[in-house]
């Protein structure tokens, strides 16, 4: 067997005659003598110089080998690593908190992200809280007119501590960014507010206690909407620019870019995108937000399966949509709807209790009352499961969940209507 990067035959190394300077690779320079027929000397020195760069070239190649194993086994062992603190992150929290702009609000990707903790988790019970609220930014901006001129969009700090300190989470799940960029073109000082925003959520929750995971902001899609949206070069954008998701773009690129420092961020953006583009190549009238802006039940189950994928939850890897996450179990559909009416009663209560200053946000039961109803949704969910032996056996894939031994897949879930808010989020 030949090592790598070395030839099996000298002329594909050497394919010319004549007096010629070899240099190999530590620099030494070796003078092939000029073959002449019948001169053993000529033979001896061609065959010698061929050799001893073969030679050489060999331990190289097999040092260059070596090398890529080496490299190989630190990146599958840090891979490895990373996976495994992503799952103790979640393993050892208790109360998950989201936060958002009214597609949080909306919550399906919350509700499915949820469902998948219940089917795959039964012996763990986790608080999740959706505090999500419609029209709010992490940046404070909003663009003139917003709501025809009703209301500026809510500014996530104005509520921040209040609601961290109510809710005293473990971990802080944000999704903003939709908001943020005013449907404007990209503009320098907009991003900045931007990333200062997000490094404002980041201080207040370490100053909780709490670990916060980003996610990209969702895609905005025009083509739905092409008769709604602005060309370039305006002053004002009474309706969104069309090309707005290449700011979305460029601020997904950024929160990408601080895993570097440290962020823990899960990228929704990129293959919501890609998702689109497949799609749309075999439908041209595929869209996952009708409006633009608000996903679908497919595009929220993207967003779960996108969680699923980061915390390595209940096998993610084979699930292709919802209906497979619901058949995990025999009342999985009947444990989502559960999940489901528990997310939507807390939802709003939680918002009163903590306070914001969004109009037309439905006040929802007092906490108390909504606690209570709660925990009797959860003694249902946990009979469904006793029912049905426990909870989840995903088909294996071949990859375990070191968690509770449960084979890794993929997923999507069934929806209903969304929550909707006006175009502009």
């Amino acid at each position: 067997m030949r090592e790598p990067g070395v030839s099996g035959s000298s002329e594909c190394l050497f394919p010319f005659a004549g007096t010629v300077s070899l240099h190999d690779a530590a620099g030494v320079t070796t003078h092939r003598a000029e073959h002449v027929e019948g001169s053993p000397r000529g033979e001896r020195d061609r065959t010698g110089a061929t050799g001893a760069l073969q030679a050489k070239w060999k331990s190289y190649g097999g040092l260059l080998y070596a090398g890529m194993a080496l490299f190989t086994s630190i990146l599958s062992i840090a891979q490895t690593a990373d996976v495994q603190d992503k799952a103790n992150l979640l393993d050892q929290a208790r109360t998950l908190l989201f936060l958002g702009d009214s597609i949080t609000y909306d919550g399906r990707y919350v509700e499915y992200f949820e469902t998948s903790l219940v089917l795959c988790y039964p012996g763990k019970v986790w608080r999740v809280v959706n505090a999500g609220l419609p029209s709010e930014t992490v940046s404070g901006l909003s663009e003139p007119g917003h709501a025809n001129g009703a209301f500026n969009r809510p500014d996530l700090h104005e509520r921040l501590e209040r609601v961290l300190r109510r809710i005293r989470p473990n971990v802080v799940l944000a999704c903003y960014g939709m908001n943020d960029g005013i449907y404007y073109p990209y503009d320098l000082e907009r991003e900045r507010r931007f990333q200062e925003g997000l490094q404002r959520l980041a201080q207040s929750a370490h100053r909780s206690e709490a670990k916060v995971v980003f996610l990209t902001p969702p895609v905005f899609d025009s083509a739905p909407i092409k008769s709604r949206t602005l060309p370039k070069g305006r002053d004002q954008y009474p309706q969104p620019f069309e090309g707005y998701d290449e700011v979305l773009n460029q601020y997904s690129r950024w929160l990408l870019g601080q895993q570097m420092a440290g962020w823990l961020v899960v990228d929704v953006h990129g293959p919501m995108r890609e998702a689109l583009s497949i799609r749309r190549r075999a439908d041209p009238s595929f869209a996952f937000a009708t409006d633009g802006v608000h996903p679908n039940a497919s595009g929220h189950w993207l967003m779960a399966r996108q969680l699923m994928e980061y915390f390595g939850v209940c096998g993610h890897t084979t699930l292709t949509n919802a209906e497979t996450l619901l058949e995990l179990q025999p009342n999985g559909q009947q444990v989502f709807r559960l999940v489901q009416q528990r997310h939507r009663i807390l939802r709003d209560a939680w918002l009163t209790a903590t306070g914001h200053k969004r109009p037309g946000i439905p006040a929802g039961r007092p906490l108390a009352e909504a606690e209570a109803e709660a925990q009797r949704i959860e003694t249902a969910i946990r009979q469904l499961l006793r029912q049905s032996g426990g909870g989840a056996n995903p088909p294996s894939s071949g990859v375990r969940d070191h968690r509770n031994n449960l084979p890794r897949d993929n997923g999507g879930m069934p929806g209903d209507p969304a929550t909707r808010d006006a175009p502009h989020g």
